[in-house]
């Protein structure tokens, strides 16, 4: 009889990372089914046609107005009932989201091994980024087969005495960026222009790209990290600043009032992922507080300033690809200004390497998972 692996994701990055190994899993022999808690259902629909992916389970569980308690509680609840039903030998779980979670307490509990993607990542801060940096922790403690995107990130795990099962993959982020890149890049002349048309912007500017979201920088430090963006705006008029509004109300409430302060800040909505990443290659720089952008932009050589206290990415600051500046408006400048200066500064992080990835992680993984199947059949055969 074959084994069943079940993958268990709810939001859109969890899907974008899970998407390369999803299909590299059906060419293992393997019973593989997807559930989606519905975690960012909207921000999802989108992507199922571009990653040719099918639910076999979907929870609905997300409501806006829910505590994280609550999200927590109904999906333990509706995830045990379904581990209950299909009973999957292994389950599979990406990062760091309340999703992960509370699949792998449900994988746990019901006996399944646990299988971890992105293992390891680690800002020793338990309250920034939270509550990730806190789930991220308890998953590894009940994980049986850890894939570290890193060296640094399986460092980490074996620092806290996690050494059994696990493996450098590089990141799937990768795998996923690659392949959208390379097919986006056909439709490019029509989506540049409707965002020319829509937003009055051009593109062939140089441009500096950013994105900001994160839930422990929402209102004080959104405030300040934009405070800075608007002063380096207004000292660098030859440089475009593009600002991916984010869809949490909380945070575009932080960050509409400087929405007319500068005449070079361009504020647009949300972006379809294969968009995002045409538009991500096309930047001059990145100035971001999200985790998946600081693994993506190196790909393209792309330098990145971190607006973030803390960074479970730090290999990427070692390798020189990524500039951690905090949420001071006065650095976010200066160290701005330097990248658009100084060209030798600037130059030296477009070259640094990209610790992160080269598009081969989820073959990586597959591998091992065949190996396990290897195994298993021949305890099988024994018995």
């Amino acid at each position: 009889m074959r084994k069943k692996l079940l993958i268990v994701f709810g939001t859109r990055p969890e899907l974008i990372k899970l998407a390369p190994i999803y299909h590299q899993l059906l060419t293992l022999d393997l019973d593989v089914r997807i559930c989606s808690t519905g975690q960012h259902r909207d921000l999802i629909l989108p992507l199922l046609d571009l990653f040719n992916i099918r639910f076999d389970y979907e929870l609905n569980l997300m409501d806006p107005s829910q505590s994280n308690h609550r999200f927590m509680s109904r999906c333990i609840l509706e995830l045990g009932q379904l581990m209950t039903a299909v009973q999957p030998d292994f389950v599979m779980v990406q990062g760091d989201t309340n999703s992960a979670l509370a699949g792998a307490i449900t994988a746990f509990q019901s006996g399944s091994m646990l299988l971890h993607v992105e293992a390891g990542l680690r800002s020793h801060n338990l309250r920034e980024p939270f509550p990730e940096e806190g789930n991220r922790k308890l998953i590894s403690q009940i994980a049986s087969f850890h894939f570290s995107p890193t060296e640094h990130a399986r460092d980490m795990l074996l620092q806290e005495g996690i050494s059994e099962h696990v493996y450098v993959t590089g990141n799937t982020v990768i795998d996923s960026l690659m392949h959208t890149v390379s097919h986006v890049e056909e439709q490019e002349t029509a989506i540049l222009m409707r965002y020319n048309m829509q937003y009055n912007l051009d593109f062939s500017h140089p441009f500096m790209l950013i994105t900001t979201h994160r839930r422990e920088s929402i209102a004080s430090k959104l405030s300040t990290i934009y405070a800075g963006i608007i002063e380096l705006a207004q000292q660098n008029p030859e440089m475009n600043f593009v600002i991916i509004l984010h869809p949490n109300p909380n945070v575009q409430a932080a960050i509409r009032p400087f929405m007319n302060q500068s005449t070079n800040c361009f504020f647009i909505d949300p972006l379809p992922y294969q968009e995002c990443c045409l538009i991500l290659s096309k930047c001059y720089a990145v100035i971001t507080d999200s985790g998946g952008i600081q693994e993506e932009a190196p790909s393209l050589n792309k330098p990145v300033m971190v607006v973030r206290d803390q960074t479970e990415r730090s290999e990427g600051i070692e390798a020189g690809c990524l500039v951690q500046v905090g949420t001071c408006s006065d650095q976010i400048v200066s160290v701005g200004n330097r990248m658009i200066l100084d060209t030798t500064f600037y130059q030296k992080m477009v070259a640094a390497p990209n610790p992160f990835g080269d598009g081969k992680s989820a073959e990586r993984i597959q591998a091992v998972l065949n190996s396990v199947l290897v195994s298993e059949s021949v305890l099988d055969q024994r018995v």
